[in-house]
């Protein structure tokens, strides 16, 4: 059973996600996929989630 606070779920090749964590699904799928280094994919959700322009330029670095 999943616990329902989890916006996301992988289980196998299915991932899925509830309708307000369209962000999270997105994460859930490039680390899946394993097309950006962790730290990338980490410094890209924190500008989307957080917008601070701090996290934008550290993305464009890497």
């Amino acid at each position: 059973m999943r616990d329902a606070t989890e916006n996301v779920w992988v289980d196998k090749n299915l991932i899925t996600a509830n309708s307000a964590a369209g962000l999270d699904w997105a994460k859930a799928i490039l680390e899946y996929l394993d097309v950006y280094p962790v730290e990338t994919i980490n410094t890209w959700y924190q500008y989307y989630s957080t917008g601070n322009p701090e996290f934008f330029f550290k993305l464009m670095a890497n």
